[in-house]
């Protein structure tokens, strides 16, 4: 079976479709770096504030 070239254009998905994986992707990296950024705020507040647990 052929395929012409007006058919070839109407093909829909491959990597250029949004996938669920890339989606899943792009939210675990924001989690990720809301993490960091509050464990990061966090930190300064206790240095800030004195407020540091004793090794």
């Amino acid at each position: 079976m052929k395929i012409n070239d007006n058919d070839l254009a109407e093909i829909n998905g491959g990597a250029s479709s949004l996938s669920a994986t890339i989606l899943n992707y792009f939210s675990k990296a924001v989690t990720t770096v809301f993490d960091v950024g509050n464990s990061l705020g966090g930190a300064i507040r206790r240095i800030a504030t004195g407020n540091i647990c004793p090794m």
